[in-house]
């Protein structure tokens, strides 16, 4: 089965867990790729239709939600994202789970720590992001 362990890949699964760890943060980083570039169109492609993401300070829910969450933090001034995963869990075939480290910077230097919990749900082979809980 292709693309097992992976956002959107077509690699053959694998065993070893560091080897997955190391897949999906190779495919993390593809998503800063995208944040830094402000490419709003090819983040929301890693989220499901159907997706929510949970911060402290409010909900979002589907694409719209999804697109309103990245401009908003965009918007916020964030110019980069930079997520380090923690563990990977396989539910079942059609789910998996990351936490995860990540640190937001700011066009004025700062930066803002927090971790999150990512559901990720397979949609025509490829995994998605379908739940993603933010700790900020």
């Amino acid at each position: 089965m292709k693309g097992l362990y992976s956002f959107h890949s077509d690699i053959e699964p694998r065993m070893d867990k560091a080897a997955v760890i190391q897949e999906l943060q190779t495919l993390c980083d593809a998503f800063t790729a995208l944040f830094r570039c402000k490419d709003i169109d090819g983040m929301v492609a890693y989220y499901t239709k159907d997706c929510k993401i949970i911060t402290p300070h409010e909900n979002f829910v589907n694409e719209s939600g999804t697109l309103a969450c990245l401009k908003y933090f965009i918007a916020s001034g964030a110019v980069d994202s930079h997520l380090t995963i923690d563990d990977v869990e396989m539910i079942d075939q059609n789910y998996a789970y990351i936490t995860n480290r990540r640190t937001i910077t700011f066009k004025d230097g700062s930066k803002k720590d927090g971790k999150s919990f990512i559901l990720l749900k397979k949609v025509d082979d490829h995994w998605c992001i379908h739940v993603e809980c933010l700790y900020m």
